[in-house]
């Protein structure tokens, strides 16, 4: 983990800083956590370590819906401190696990990332949109943006826009790619606006 987490963190702080020198210093950098990361005791010493003046403003940090569970105090303490720093909490996968609604407004996370089952359920387009649309007003009542992930064509883009999602991820809008070639693709994409 030692070693892992230090390559991690070493890189994330080189992206931001990438960013930033691009002329992007809006962007952030998301990195995901397992609930063993979390609860991992040399992970407090990698975040005191973090080497920035700034703390972590500019990461978001997503999890899993199980590290909030109260039978995980110390990945609960441990985003609370990430937190805490400046980062940024994201609830990955929301809908595919516990979706525990006390939890969610105990923590009261910066977003909400929908799972992609929202948009691949077998049922008809009207229920989907209304199941949508109501996590999107739970996103709402405890202060979360939402991003909905797995956004794979025009069609699902018009469906989570329509019901007021705040962000997009997935193939529809960019392939994953290497830093250099983000920051080639962000500048393309502001030139056409």
């Amino acid at each position: 983990m030692r070693e892992l987490g230090m390559e991690t963190w070493r890189l994330m702080r080189d992206d931001l800083a990438t960013l930033q020198d691009a002329g992007y210093g809006q962007y952030t950098v998301s990195i995901n956590m397992s609930v063993m990361q979390l609860e991992d005791r040399l992970m407090a010493e990698l975040v005191n370590h973090w080497p920035t003046p700034g703390g972590l403003r500019g990461v978001t940090i997503e999890v899993l819906e199980s590290a909030f569970l109260p039978s995980r105090p110390h990945a609960l303490r441990m985003i609370r401190e990430l937190a805490d720093l400046g980062a940024r909490i994201a609830v990955d996968d929301y809908g595919s696990g516990f979706s525990n609604m006390a939890l969610l407004a105990n923590l009261s996370p910066d977003f909400l990332k929908l799972d992609r089952s929202f948009l691949t359920m077998s049922t008809a387009v009207p229920l989907r949109r209304a199941l949508l649309t109501s996590a999107v007003e739970l996103a709402r009542a405890v202060g979360a943006q939402v991003i909905a992930e797995g956004i794979e064509s025009a069609e699902d883009e018009q469906l989570v826009t329509d019901v007021g999602v705040d962000l997009v991820q997935g193939f529809h809008v960019a392939e994953a790619m290497p830093l250099d070639r983000l920051v080639d693709w962000i500048a393309t994409r502001e030139a056409r606006v």
